[in-house]
Order: C-alpha cells, then structure tokens, then sequence
C-alpha cells in the first residue's frame, strides 16, 4: 500500500496491479482465491477482480465472505443475504435474513418471513419450511379435575417454531396453517389460537383466517 492506493506483486515481485484500488480495513487480508480477490469500488461497495484488475464481479455488495469450495456469502445495502459462486454466478439471490453454509454443505437460509430454509449448495430448494421444533398447546375447560386441578384439552393445531423463536399454527397432519409471523401463540379454544406478534394480537382459527379485530 502507498497513500491509501494497494498495489499488487506477483511471486516473482513484478507489478501486476499498479496503484489503481483503495485500502480499506473491512475487506481484511487481500488475497486471491482461485484467482479473485474481493475489492472495494469508487462507489464504496464490494465485488470481485480477476488477477488483471478488471471487474468480475462488479460492486454492488455491503459483504463479502469467501468459504470453503468456491463460493461467497455476500450481503447487499439492506442487508439481505445471498450466495454466488466462483467466477460470480448468483446461486442465491440477495433476499434473505440470514444465510450460512453447515458443515454438510447445506445452505440454511431464514426468509424475511422468519421461515428456516434450506438449499443445496447449488442453489435448489430442499426444505421450504425447516422447524426448530413442534410443540403441542393446550386451551382451559370448564370442567374441574381431582384435587379442582383445572381440567385442559389440546386443540385442533399444534405450534411450530423457528431458529429466531417465532411460531407459526401447523395442523396435526402437518401442513402449515400460518407464516411463523408470531412471538407466542396459545390456544383458547378447540379451533380458535391467540397470536402475538410484533403488530399486536389476533385470533386465529384452524385455517388461519382472523376471528375478530386486531388488539
């Protein structure tokens, strides 16, 4: 680096980028791999040159990562989450709210909608909706037990839950029935759920749809 230009050598110590990008600290170490190196445009924002200094990868991102196997986690000016692979084809577009690869080479994403999801690392859907967990809710009856326990009875639907700790209403042969949309969701009847979400709370019933005004 040379008043805040970068210039680039090759093994031999020739010149090969010559004072043309700037240094910035968030890319971290400059180094090609598999001959792309991440780099900061005149815009401000992150692509991709080749080892001759010309754009692969124009820069259009916030983020860039580089993992194992050619590809790269890369974020855009809102934040959403997305993948390409080398030399720069977009295998996953920036549309998520969080994106990693696991250690079986699975893409687990996390719509906008709090939905888990899961790719493989080409990009196909292989899981629309992951769950964390299914959990059972049950709902107060009139009736009281031995000992005037209180006497409880589980509804129609059951509860799923996200990685983020949202829930969503799922039926008992497993279909979905909401978006995980919700904080908590408790049942008050045998076909009517109480929904509490960022908006505030809503009734539900067994197919999703709005029993009463909003609170």
């Amino acid at each position: 680096m040379l008043d805040g230009k970068l210039d680039f050598i090759d093994h031999s110590g020739n010149m090969v980028i010559d004072n043309v990008f700037d240094w910035t600290p968030y890319i971290g170490a400059y180094c090609f791999h598999q001959g792309l190196c991440s780099m900061k445009g005149d815009n401000g924002k992150i692509g991709l040159i080749d080892k001759k200094g010309e754009w692969v990868v124009e820069p259009e991102y916030v983020y860039m990562e580089r993992v194992e196997r050619g590809y790269w986690i890369v974020a855009d000016s809102c934040w959403s989450w997305g993948l390409i692979e080398e030399p720069g084809q977009v295998v996953l577009p920036c549309e998520f709210s969080s994106l990693y690869i696991d250690y079986n080479d699975f893409v687990r994403t996390r719509t906008m909608d709090h939905v888990d999801q899961v790719y493989d690392i080409k990009g196909n859907l292989l899981n629309a909706c992951d769950y964390m967990g299914i959990e059972s809710i049950e709902y107060a009856i009139d009736e009281n037990g031995d000992y005037d326990t209180q006497v409880k009875a589980a509804p129609h639907c059951l509860k799923y839950r996200t990685s983020d700790a949202h829930y969503g209403l799922i039926s008992r042969d497993g279909k979905n029935i909401t978006l995980p949309l919700y904080s908590n969701i408790s049942a008050i009847s045998e076909d009517r759920y109480l929904c509490i979400g960022m908006c505030g709370s809503v009734i539900l019933d067994d197919k999703g749809n709005e029993c009463g005004e909003k609170q």
